[in-house]
């Protein structure tokens, strides 16, 4: 019985540090793309090209985020 319940307390930290993890990385995405969306309303672009960069960096962002994370 012991073994079990030291694997659920463990399974549940590990979840809580996951949590933390993406709340983290949520919130740096969510500042990364005020920053980019700052950058592109200055520069004056045609709006279909703010979209089509928007979607690129969109996904630059978060592969980096997810495979870059630094605590």
């Amino acid at each position: 019985m012991s073994a079990i319940f030291e694997l659920q307390q463990k399974t549940g930290l590990k979840n809580v540090l996951l949590e933390k993890k993406l709340e983290k990385l949520s919130d740096l995405l969510e500042q990364r793309e005020a920053q980019i969306s700052e950058v592109l309303a200055a520069a004056q672009l045609d709006p279909a090209a703010v979209v089509n960069m928007n979607k690129k960096l969109e996904v630059h962002i978060k592969y980096n985020l997810t495979h870059n994370y630094v605590n």
